[in-house]
């Protein structure tokens, strides 16, 4: 499988969402698993009331993240990168 991430010095990015589906001014980072360097861009799609997920940013500095092992948290977590 061949994902497209964005892969910057420190991070792996994975976006499973367009941002362009969400509300301008409405996306931000939150940490969802510190110990392994995990957080993910949220949002409100545009209508929407409730915060959904833009794209996961791996942190390479916390854990040795790969493209392979992004890909296969992506697979083990049911999500496609757009």
């Amino acid at each position: 499988m061949d994902m497209p991430t964005d892969t910057k010095e420190n991070t792996i990015r994975a976006r499973v969402r367009r941002s362009e589906d969400f509300e301008p001014g409405s996306l931000r980072t939150i940490a969802i698993d510190e110990t392994n360097g995990i957080s993910q861009v949220i949002g409100k799609l545009k209508g929407a009331t409730t915060t959904t997920g833009q794209s996961l940013i791996f942190d390479k500095r916390v854990k040795n993240w790969t493209q392979a092992l992004v890909e296969g948290w992506l697979r083990d977590h049911g999500l496609e990168v757009v």
